[in-house]
């Protein structure tokens, strides 16, 4: 279960847009999902080297891979992972953590490029462990509370998820505990 919601989560981001760089040219691409050819295919490009275009994450996901793209700086997260020590629980912007580990991927891209320093990728990868570190504590101490829509409304999409499940394992276990 906890899987599956997961995975309905990453297939909603997948149909967001996301603006990407163009690294590599890219030549007319046609995409068929159909099995039968009576459906005409996805067709994008061409693209030139250094263009800038909006598409579907899963699109996205696919000319990276190939080394067509990557994240465009406007869709950054490391301005957001900020590690915080405060104990209120900042709300995060949706897909979040999709969307740290596309634009972590694309520093590592550019890392390998030679257009980011190592030290930059490295302190990028610890903020955003620190910032991890330090939110799943305050996840973890906000359980203690009842969860409102207020409090759901703070959480990325894939922390709503977990948080369910595991408030739904708590209610579980006080119930059977403490009816012994």
């Amino acid at each position: 279960m906890f899987d599956d919601m997961l995975r309905r989560v990453e297939f909603k981001y997948g149909l967001d847009k996301i603006k990407v760089i163009v690294v590599e040219a890219i030549p007319e691409l046609e995409l068929d999902f159909n099995e039968n050819k009576e459906n005409k295919a996805f067709k994008f490009g061409p693209y030139q080297k250094d263009a800038i275009v909006t598409v579907p994450v899963w699109l996205m996901k696919l000319l990276k891979a190939k080394g067509y793209v990557v994240v465009h700086k406007d869709e950054r997260m490391d301005d957001v992972v900020q590690a915080s020590s405060d104990k209120t629980l900042a709300p995060l912007t949706g897909y979040f953590y999709n969307k740290v580990f596309d634009w972590l991927d694309t520093v590592e891209k550019l890392t390998e490029k030679g257009m980011v320093s190592d030290q930059m990728a490295k302190k990028f990868r610890s903020r955003f462990l620190s910032f991890y570190d330090m939110r799943m504590k305050q996840l973890l101490n906000s359980l203690s509370i009842p969860a409102t829509s207020a409090f759901f409304k703070n959480l990325s999409q894939e922390e709503q998820v977990l948080i369910k499940i595991i408030h739904d394992l708590l209610t579980s276990w006080e119930k059977s505990v403490f009816k012994k």
